[in-house]
């Protein structure tokens, strides 16, 4: 488990996880450091394309490599706090190890209070 994450993704510090598979199809979830409203996290599978079904405290679509992401004003709440949940068709074999690239609004990441 686990993802090879860009420099980029930093600030939010996803932590991608499987969390079930079947044939033909998977659910994995993104866990987040820091919720910043309007973050996109791209999630790019290097030998399969997967096709996004649905997700849950963000909205997905499926873009060129992989599917992408944009968090919602507000986080979610109960079993989605922090990060998003979403499923997908595909191997789940493959799936299990994705790279991960952000993009963070420069406004809301100033924002954002650094541990001394």
């Amino acid at each position: 488990e686990g993802a090879a994450m860009d420099e980029s993704c930093a600030t939010v510090a996803p932590y991608y996880k499987m969390v079930q598979s079947w044939n033909g199809g998977f659910k994995a979830a993104v866990i987040l450091n820091q919720w910043l409203p309007g973050a996109r996290i791209f999630i790019k599978y290097a030998t399969f394309r997967p096709h996004f079904l649905s997700a849950w405290g963000a909205a997905g679509q499926d873009v060129e490599g992989g599917i992408r992401f944009e968090l919602a004003a507000n986080p979610a709440v109960g079993d989605n706090a922090n990060g998003f949940a979403f499923t997908a068709r595909g191997d789940s074999d493959f799936a299990a190890q994705p790279s991960l690239r952000c993009v963070v609004n420069r406004e809301a990441a100033a924002t954002v209070k650094v541990p001394v």
